[in-house]
């Protein structure tokens, strides 16, 4: 929906004047240097343009920024729900000509040292720095960089690397977006003990227009008898309702609630107990 993006740019304009703030549509309308402080997001169920925008020049100030590069949006059925930006601090001069280099944000002491520790072939710091360069935390975003990352950890035997690196196929970050290459790697690390593997299968495979649903049960199984309490959670929800299979007894579907909540999964704790006797009667 980018041609929309660039229609609501007019809206911007009405917010500079009255806001020390300087709100540009995109990186190439910033005339001068500038240093990125913060990545930050305004969200609106009812759609409101206008008041998503206000907020996000609020949270540049707040920030101590004095530039906003707005960057996306995003829309269900033409009503706007978010709008994303980067708070920036404008450095130097401004210049008639082409825009000048963008001065990249430093790395935080914590970065470096997982660059440092992943260099050394620790492969836990790789990880954490490819989930840093995924998420954009105290980073540039670098989906691609990320994924080489997970690869070649997980490729050295790292489990955990493994479920990230199917992540990145499943969400295409970094990878094409493939169902196929994210079953392999989440297979591969759930096989390995990760439950985050089993959970994944799960998602993919009651989520995915190219999977069987029917598969999910078995790997949210898995991860809940691993103690991943959304997984427990997930799955009694699917055997209260049938979803993906059969029914369970109000025996079982009470058991994996239960679990779930002493897991960790809070909505599972409010179940209410009238329609699972069961849960009434545990202490």
């Amino acid at each position: 929906m980018r041609w929309l993006f660039l229609v609501f740019m007019a809206c911007a304009s009405a917010v500079t004047p009255t806001s020390p703030v300087r709100v540009f549509s995109g990186p190439a309308q910033v005339r001068q240097p500038y240093k990125e402080l913060k990545r930050i997001q305004a969200k609106d169920t009812n759609g409101r343009y206008d008041d998503m925008l206000k907020r996000l020049v609020a949270q540049a100030q707040t920030a101590g920024a004095d530039g906003l590069i707005l960057e996306d949006m995003t829309d269900k059925h033409g009503r706007f729900e978010s709008v994303s930006g980067v708070a920036v601090r404008l450095i130097g001069k401004e210049s008639a000509e082409a825009p000048l280099p963008i001065v990249e944000p430093s790395e935080s002491h914590q970065v470096r040292r997982l660059e440092k520790l992943c260099k050394k072939g620790f492969l836990p710091s790789c990880v954490a720095l490819g989930s840093a360069l995924q998420d954009g935390r105290e980073v540039p975003k670098d989906f691609t960089r990320a994924a080489d990352l997970f690869e070649a950890a997980c490729f050295k035997g790292y489990t955990l690397a493994c479920t990230h690196y199917g992540f990145a196929f499943y969400q295409g970050l970094g990878r094409p977006q493939s169902d196929t290459d994210a079953i392999v790697n989440f297979k591969s690390s759930c096989d390995a003990g990760d439950v985050g593997g089993c959970r994944y299968l799960g998602v993919l495979y009651s989520t995915s227009a190219n999977t069987a649903a029917t598969y999910s049960r078995p790997f949210f199984r898995q991860a809940c008898d691993g103690n991943d309490s959304w997984s427990c959670w997930r799955l009694a929800r699917m055997m209260q309702v049938g979803e993906a299979g059969d029914k369970g007894t109000p025996e079982e579907v009470a058991d994996l609630f239960h679990r779930a909540c002493i897991l960790g999964a809070e909505q599972a704790c409010y179940v209410e107990p009238s329609t699972l006797p069961i849960l009434g009667e545990r202490e």
